[in-house]
């Protein structure tokens, strides 16, 4: 199967409504999402005092959990709704801006970030155009010997299977190969789950986000992730 019909396969691809007209049941998805918080584990010596993009931040998970421990922390998503969300999460920190724009034209000065990271953003991005785009806009901003960290899906898990079936791996597997052949490299994967308050809870978001079919199939307020961590460093 080619990759363009792979990718139109996407539940949350970028155009999804999920992002714009129902923020508040993402941003619900997205505290459950990593529960053993491994991501910010990974990414706390990486962005320690250092100049730092959140790249299609949504609604902020990372602020409160990241920002305070960087020397300035910008975080942009083209979504007010979910802007809207990650604003209430700055509490009185004063190091960091949040910006309403577009990836593909980044509102920043280049040679101007130490570290960009980015979570489930751009495989979401269906038109590989704007994703080049996107991936030369953050090299742009990038200081030198600065790096790009993204965090996507790694083949496996129970939530893959679930939202994608057998279907999963093969997209999982054409995502990793488009961005290793844009000079990422996968330097690390590990698993981790979703944790939501109860089965009734889970199924709920999972329905709104998904479909009631998908939503029928969980019995337990626990789903095993699979991650992985891509990383292109910027040389002079």
């Amino acid at each position: 199967m080619k990759y363009k019909s792979l990718l139109k396969k996407d539940s949350l691809g970028s155009k999804s409504s999920i992002y714009n007209e129902k923020s508040k049941v993402y941003e619900l998805f997205s505290l459950s999402q990593d529960n053993p918080d491994k991501i910010t584990k990974f990414l706390n010596p990486l962005i320690k005092d250092k100049i730092v993009l959140d790249l299609g931040c949504g609604t902020g998970k990372f602020i409160p959990k990241l920002a305070h421990l960087s020397k300035f922390y910008w975080a942009i998503d083209i979504s007010s709704s979910q802007l809207k969300i990650a604003k209430t999460k700055t509490n009185k920190l004063k190091n960091i801006k949040i910006i309403k724009g577009s990836a593909e034209n980044i509102p920043l000065e280049s040679n101007s970030v130490d570290v960009i990271f980015s979570s489930w953003f751009i495989g979401s991005i269906h038109n590989l155009r704007i994703r080049r785009k996107i991936i030369y806009e953050a090299n742009r901003i990038l200081k030198e010997k600065g790096a790009i960290y993204l965090i996507e899906n790694d083949i496996g898990g129970e939530y893959k299977e679930l939202v994608e079936g057998k279907l999963g791996n093969e997209k999982t597997k054409a995502k990793s190969k488009w961005l290793e052949e844009k000079g990422f490299k996968k330097i690390e994967s590990f698993k981790t789950f979703f944790e939501f308050k109860n089965i009734r809870s889970a199924r709920e978001i999972f329905e709104i986000i998904f479909d009631k079919k998908i939503a029928s199939k969980i019995y337990k307020k626990r789903i095993s992730q699979n991650i992985a961590i891509y990383k292109n460093e910027k040389k002079s």
